[in-house]
């Protein structure tokens, strides 16, 4: 962390996803509420949706500190990426095995 309190952090985004909030971005940073840079945009949008979260399920208060190796998916994400995983491992074995001789 910098002494500025802000650090560097990469996050994986769906690309369709991050080009529309980077035209927003671009096409309303000159507005009144707009943000001067991209990574202003994405502190206020999380910053936002922090507070919703909050109100939502903490009656308002900060949830207590994530634990340090915290990361996570959905079940139903993993879920559907190992239903993903599965047909894909058996379409490349299908792939991989030559097809009965015709003549036999």
């Amino acid at each position: 962390m910098s002494a500025t309190g802000y650090r560097s952090i990469a996050y994986f985004l769906p690309v369709a996803l991050h080009a529309r909030l980077k035209a927003a971005w671009w096409s309303t940073r000159d507005e009144p509420e707009g943000a001067p840079s991209l990574a202003g945009l994405v502190e206020v949008a999380i910053g936002r949706e922090a507070d919703r979260l909050e109100q939502l399920y903490n009656s308002g208060d900060p949830f207590p500190p994530a634990p340090a190796k915290a990361r996570g998916i959905s079940r139903t994400a993993a879920q559907r990426q190992g239903e993903w995983l599965r047909g894909e491992w058996e379409r490349r074995r299908q792939a991989q095995t030559p097809p009965a001789d015709a003549d036999d």
